[in-house]
């Protein structure tokens, strides 16, 4: 099963192909998909993510872990590492099962000792959220759902922005493969908005209204990989996708689901594994179309 793809499959392949089509007719057209793409990978743009009528990757969402007990609840319950994370430090990070399935992909960033956000799309962080509040006994720890939206500095202006006077609380974060700096943005605070944009654009990044279609473009390209999207109808486990590469610590001790996760990079490789095909010229597919090889053998399935 396939979760990378070129431009070309993208646009027939995804399960949002009719928001995307609507996107590129209505708003800024193919040509202007192309080219936020071309300014991501370059000079950078800046963008509203988390917004209402946001989706994808640009629909972020943020829980607030605060308390004594924070970096040991969010180690026990999560796959890589929080207590070798230093403060202002972030790394990726997931949630799966008892049995090793992948349930959802988030970044962990320490702000204090004992203070985390997380970061990820809407939908994995409020089964996140639920997962964490199911599972809190006697550990001293707040979870709340933050009530943030973003304005996302991305590609190269991110890193100037950083040194910028923008008096306006950020973190780093990778975003489609590319460095980002996110500045969370209470909800009506359209001052500290236009602040970001505005200083944004003076790096040099282009301002784009809605990012949504080229996000959902380009994490095909950088592997970016969207649990609601690209599983289709069956449950993955994490070694599956290849982000344990990117997810867990191996070296960390005991979390929910640890023991599948172990045994399989113990014992060898998956039957199924999410794997990137990419097409010299545009072909037409369908979601859950078969991959077939030269020799007309079914070797995959599209899934994005």
């Amino acid at each position: 099963t396939l979760w990378r793809a070129t431009h070309a499959v993208v646009a027939r392949a995804s399960p949002y192909r009719t928001t995307l089509y609507k996107h590129t007719e209505s708003t800024v057209g193919l040509n202007g998909l192309k080219e936020t793409a071309r300014a991501i990978r370059g000079a950078g743009v800046v963008a509203n993510l988390g917004f209402e009528g946001s989706w994808g990757l640009a629909d972020l969402a943020v829980l607030v872990v605060t308390g004594v007990d924070a970096n040991s609840y969010l180690h026990g319950q999560t796959t890589n590492d929080v207590s070798a994370l230093d403060v202002g430090a972030w790394h990726e990070n997931a949630l799966v099962s008892r049995t090793g399935h992948l349930e959802a992909l988030f970044t962990v960033h320490r702000v204090d000792e004992e203070l985390f956000w997380l970061v990820g799309e809407r939908c994995d962080l409020l089964h996140l959220h639920a997962h964490l509040e199911k599972f809190l006994f006697a550990d001293d720890v707040e979870i709340l759902l933050g009530d943030y939206e973003f304005v996302a500095i991305i590609g190269d202006a991110s890193h100037t922005s950083s040194e910028s006077s923008i008096d306006v609380q950020s973190f780093e974060r990778s975003v489609v493969g590319e460095a980002a700096r996110l500045f969370p943005i209470a909800a009506g605070n359209g001052g500290a908005r236009a602040a970001v944009i505005e200083a944004g654009e003076r790096l040099g990044a282009v301002y784009v209204d809605d990012i949504s279609p080229s996000l959902e473009l380009l994490r095909l390209e950088s592997g970016d990989l969207r649990i609601s999207v690209d599983f289709g109808e069956r449950r993955r486990l994490l070694p599956e996708t290849a982000m344990e590469n990117r997810t867990v610590s191996y070296a960390k001790g005991c979390y929910v689901g640890q023991e599948v996760i172990a045994r399989a990079r113990t014992y060898g490789s998956m039957p199924w594994s999410l794997r990137a095909i990419s097409f010299d010229a545009p072909v037409s597919v369908e979601v859950g179309d078969d991959v077939v090889n030269g020799e007309g053998k079914k070797v995959g399935t599209f899934s994005a």
